[in-house]
């Protein structure tokens, strides 16, 4: 989403072993491709600020694909009411009551993110939780074949996630951590 401008800290970064140049694409819902071959240019996919707006089935059907032949995907808080059935059942945790909260202490320290961000209490089902604990994960992640899906338990997609000096690194870390796990 273009108006997420918690990513663009992303923008002089590298990824891979290759150190490709991070490239940031934004797309409305209704054009995001239907096709697995078409998201095969694409390391990671990041779901954000979602909404209302529902993948259709086929949309869902490309992404599952696609992470079942290698992507990762990383899925936060503002997307969960849109989450379908089909995509829900690759999830590697379940989202409940988001609310904004103002610090972060185990991934930002003494921050404080002063308009807030969205945080949704995650239940896991299964996969390695990478920050938190089992009993309170922030970033809880599964293999889907040789793909991986991630949940975060906050939106770092927002302006006052970029505020944090560390969002960059933030970002950088949980793209190697992926695919250091794939």
């Amino acid at each position: 989403d273009t108006s997420m401008l918690g990513y663009m800290s992303l923008r002089e970064g590298t990824v891979g072993p290759e150190k490709r140049p991070l490239v940031r694409l934004a797309t409305p819902v209704k054009n995001f491709p239907r096709r697995a071959i078409d998201l095969a240019g694409f390391d990671a996919i990041v779901l954000g600020n979602v909404g209302e707006n529902d993948f259709s089935p086929m949309q869902t059907q490309a992404l599952r694909e696609w992470v079942r032949g290698g992507g990762q995907l990383f899925v936060q808080p503002a997307f969960a009411p849109a989450i379908s059935p089909a995509l829900d059942e690759i999830m590697p945790a379940d989202f409940f009551a988001p609310q904004p909260i103002e610090t972060l202490p185990s991934i930002a320290g003494a921050f404080v993110f002063t308009n807030g961000i969205s945080f949704a209490r995650l239940v896991p089902r299964e996969g390695d939780v990478f920050s938190g604990t089992r009993e309170r994960p922030l970033i809880i992640s599964r293999r889907e074949g040789p793909g991986r899906v991630t949940t975060l338990a906050f939106d770092a997609g927002t302006e006052s996630f970029a505020a944090w000096p560390g969002s960059g690194n933030f970002w950088r870390e949980l793209f190697e951590i992926g695919r250091a796990h794939v």
